[in-house]
């Protein structure tokens, strides 16, 4: 299929496949626009100087590439979308990620970069869509699952609070040990909240703050709770 595509600058890169049977073409910065404060919890806008014209009943979708796992970098909207009727020029706005990854020295800061001018930071999948007319009723079919929802389908082991449904680790007793070590030793920084708060009756803070332990992997817990222990 072609589409038709121009240079909006002389350093813009057109879209390729890297390689056979690729989905996504690469998107390449021709430069950035960052805030002051970028290197904390700043956004960073990354131009492609192009534009397209997506044919009438496709879409345009735009998904970070797998090496945004090196950088600090988020893309903010998650999946960028382009319309058909769109002729401006395409571009991402990324958030930088805080700093609450920890080295192996137990330091708290960033790991990785962010993308510079000349990388390819996206990737571009264009793609059809159906046109949706809605049906308003009173009643929708049953299904085996019903209206269960996040975390329905797990059918072994127990599944801890899930805060803003981040992705859970399941409940082992090695797990829960370290947890309530944590929780001993760093009442979620500043937050009052005793082991026996833990079990129940806790703040929505001091929940969040349990959850969020419960999303970390165990080799990060016990590192964790080696640092809290030296703090």
């Amino acid at each position: 299929m072609e589409v038709k595509i121009k240079k909006l600058h002389p350093d813009a890169v057109i879209p390729s496949y890297s390689k056979d049977g690729d989905a996504g073409m690469d998107l390449t910065a021709i430069n950035t626009i960052a805030q002051e404060d970028v290197t904390e919890y700043g956004t960073v806008n990354y131009k492609f100087g192009l534009a397209i014209e997506i044919p009438k009943g496709y879409v345009g979708l735009i998904f970070p590439r797998s090496s945004i796992y090196k950088s600090t970098t988020r893309l903010a909207n998650a999946v960028g979308v382009i319309d058909s009727g769109y002729r401006g020029e395409i571009s991402v706005q990324m958030d930088v990620a805080p700093p609450a990854m920890m080295d192996g020295s137990g330091a708290l800061g960033y790991k990785g970069e962010m993308y510079e001018k000349c990388d390819r930071v996206a990737q571009l999948i264009i793609m059809p869509y159906p046109q949706i007319e809605f049906q308003e009723v009173d009643d929708l079919s049953e299904t085996e699952r019903g209206t269960g929802g996040y975390g329905s389908t797990n059918t072994d082991g127990q599944w801890v609070y899930n805060p803003r449904n981040r992705h859970v680790r399941k409940s082992t007793p090695d797990r829960e040990q370290i947890i309530n070590k944590i929780v001993n030793i760093h009442p979620s920084a500043g937050v009052d909240m005793k082991l026996s708060e833990y079990v129940g009756g806790m703040t929505d803070t001091g929940k969040w703050y349990v959850g969020l332990l419960h999303t970390l992997e165990l080799k990060e817990l016990v590192m964790l709770y080696e640092i809290f222990k030296k703090m």
